[in-house]
């Protein structure tokens, strides 16, 4: 059996704090989520996902900065889609699965960029619902604007008939000294069993949830 990682111990010591039971979901041939969660309010699936530096990053953390380009929402997406293969022996129509992310990416103590920099509200609208696309009506005869709406883009890998069994996206931080780990949860639109605010709102942590559907979406977040 593999050692606990870091955000796995984070999101352990987070139950506790909570007072939320943990089961270990043991591992088998088949691909399996980490952990069975009971709260006050129900069941759920956790997975838990860690981002630990890759060859670049250690490079610039090396050297103390650099050039640095990546793809919007690019690690967010490949998380979800590994959580998606995870949880499938478990999905049922009853528990909810959650993806809870955590940012390791720190070299010899350094961090190459910010906390949560692959976690930030953009990469993760982005990693969820795919490249924002924009269309815009025209009136010939004017050339003016007539509308324009928000649509889902590219790249999505969460949607009304993929991914809906993703009920959340959660940030596991522990950034702040002297405070306990926190969670900041993204509620997925399409979530086909959808998250109770009630579930993991402990005292620093924060819900958020985007308006829209397939015709006309924004990636924006509202906190509620």
């Amino acid at each position: 059996m593999n050692r606990p990682t870091k955000s796995e111990e984070l999101f352990k010591q987070y139950c506790v704090d909570q007072s939320y039971q943990l089961e270990k979901i043991q591992e088998g041939v088949e691909q399996t989520p980490d952990f069975m969660v009971t709260t006050r309010h129900g069941q759920l699936i956790a997975e838990i996902k860690e981002v630990c530096p890759n060859e670049e990053e250690v490079a610039i953390a090396k050297k103390g900065g650099g050039t640095h380009w990546h793809s919007i929402g690019k690690r967010v997406r490949a998380k979800i889609e590994s959580a998606m293969s995870q949880t499938k022996k478990y999905r049922s129509d009853s528990l909810p699965c959650i993806l809870a992310l955590f940012d390791n990416i720190i070299v010899d103590g350094v961090r190459p960029f910010y906390p949560n920099y692959y976690f930030n509200p953009g990469e993760i609208a982005f990693g969820m619902y795919g490249e924002l696309k924009v269309v815009v009506s025209l009136d010939k005869s004017s050339g003016q604007i007539i509308r324009s709406q928000n649509m889902l883009g590219g790249n999505r890998k969460l949607r009304p008939d993929q991914g809906n069994e993703i009920s959340a996206v959660y940030i596991l931080n522990d950034c702040f000294e002297h405070y306990p780990p926190s969670l900041l949860t993204y509620h997925n639109a399409f979530a086909k069993i959808p998250l109770s605010r009630a579930v993991f709102a402990g005292p620093y942590d924060r819900h958020f949830k985007n308006l829209g559907d397939e015709v006309s979406f924004d990636t924006s977040w509202v906190e509620f």
